[in-house]
């Protein structure tokens, strides 16, 4: 197999997002466009043990009509070494599994998203 076609199949892309649009009626009230969240993710196995994956998200982007506002930022960047098939090392920028709302923030485990 040629290199550039294994590492495709070792890398994942993926996404997903949530827009708001209201349309307000009467004079001098434009219609706004709120991405609400916008997540983008991206992973890639090294080899059997060493496993990068990451995600950026932007929240409450106002399109038109908004308050100006938002913001951009890099919610999780980590390294997953399996020391043994019993024990990971996991190391980087991580999201703590404390709450319902770490551990199942993503669609559609998450009501709301």
């Amino acid at each position: 197999m040629p290199q550039a076609a294994f590492a495709q199949e070792r890398t994942t892309l993926g996404g997903y997002g949530e827009l708001h649009y209201t349309n307000l009626t009467g004079p001098n009230t434009p219609g706004v466009v709120n991405l609400a969240r916008f997540v983008a993710y991206l992973a890639h196995t090294f080899d059997e043990r060493l496993t990068f994956r990451s995600e950026l998200e932007v929240e409450n982007a106002k399109v038109e009509g908004g308050q100006p506002g938002g913001e951009v930022s890099l919610e999780q960047a980590y390294l997953d070494y399996r020391l043994a098939d019993w024990l990971t090392l996991r190391t980087g920028l991580v999201l703590p599994p404390v709450g319902i709302i770490n551990e199942t923030h993503e669609p559609p485990t998450f009501n709301g998203v």
